[in-house]
């Protein structure tokens, strides 16, 4: 299998840092947010375009889209969460307060709940009908780094969960529905999880750590209340430094990750080899100057946008060959 990477237009305009960005999944819209906390909307074809949609007064660490909600949900370094309607830029409800910086934000459908990961070791979940925190957790004495639904396609499962990485090294498969812990895998990454993506057709968790590391966990179907082996079945040094974003591309076969060494790596699904490096050294690609930190993807256009502490969104268009 192999890879072509075409350089589309840089968006530009960010003035800090950019920590995270959300697909409005309609086809052509995404939103990114910056260390200035801004919240800007932009039309995936129109990248000199960007609408400054709100400023709130602290870092914007994460971001979530619910689409059939139209809610567009913002955590910060303030450990507070900000709730927007999207197509009227304006808040839903009034703020909240949670437990320490919100390093990521996560809509589960199957229980219609917000999770939210934050920097005291707490997991909170909330309402999205009323926007109201409806329980929490204190899952660990260090930060909370993400978190993603585990979906079950065979119902052997009895409860929905979520996996929760940490910067103890440690990650958490929590009931969705009474935030109990299902099972502790410990040191699944050598420092902290930062990232977590789930591979569904092969029933695998990628998981990218502040080791450099990206680790691979076939999830255990036949055992009804455990999730995942305690050690991963496969462990790629992937990066020089920490992996901050996972994507993956079933229909293509293909996994991308996002590093703090400022570097982009594509890696085929079936096989785990390594397909595509883009970085600041390589010839014909502008690269990231900085860590890249964000990672959103169009499956309409084939298009892949990268986002970073040097404040540029990239673009980059995706083909497949064998």
């Amino acid at each position: 299998m192999k890879l072509a990477i075409e350089q589309l237009p840089i968006y530009t305009g960010h003035k800090a840092a950019i920590y995270a960005m959300a697909n409005k999944q309609d086809g052509h819209s995404f939103y990114s947010a910056d260390g200035n906390g801004w919240l800007v909307e932009w039309s995936v074809r129109q990248p000199n375009k960007g609408k400054v949609i709100a400023q709130i007064p602290s870092n914007i660490f994460s971001l979530f889209y619910i689409p059939q909600a139209s809610l567009l949900v913002a955590g910060t370094m303030a450990g507070i969460v900000y709730m927007y309607h999207a197509d009227k830029s304006k808040l839903a409800w009034p703020p909240i307060q949670l437990g320490g910086a919100v390093f990521d934000t996560y809509y589960f459908a199957p229980t219609n709940h917000l999770f939210f990961t934050c920097g005291d070791g707490s997991l909170w979940k909330m309402d999205i009908e009323t926007g109201q925190t409806v329980g929490n957790v204190k899952l660990s004495t260090e930060n909370l780094r993400c978190c993603i639904g585990l979906p079950n396609p065979d119902n052997n499962k009895t409860m929905p969960c979520l996996a929760v990485g940490a910067s103890n090294g440690c990650i958490y498969i929590v009931n969705a529905q009474n935030l109990e812990i299902v099972q502790t895998v410990t040191a699944a990454h050598n420092s902290s999880v930062f990232c977590l993506a789930f591979a569904q057709k092969a029933n695998q968790l990628w998981t990218g750590g502040r080791d450099a590391q990206i680790n691979i966990w076939d999830c255990l179907p036949s055992a009804p209340n455990l999730f995942l082996p305690n050690k991963a079945n496969q462990q790629i040094p992937a990066h020089l430094y920490t992996v901050n974003a996972l994507y993956i591309n079933e229909a293509q076969n293909w996994v991308v990750s996002a590093s703090r060494d400022k570097s982009l790596k594509w890696w085929h699904l079936p096989s785990k080899q390594l397909l595509q490096v883009i970085d600041p050294f390589k010839p014909n690609y502008k690269g990231h100057l900085k860590s890249v930190n964000a990672l959103c993807f169009f499956p309409e256009e084939n298009i892949l946008l990268s986002a970073g502490d040097d404040r540029q969104i990239l673009s980059w268009k995706i083909s497949v060959g064998f």
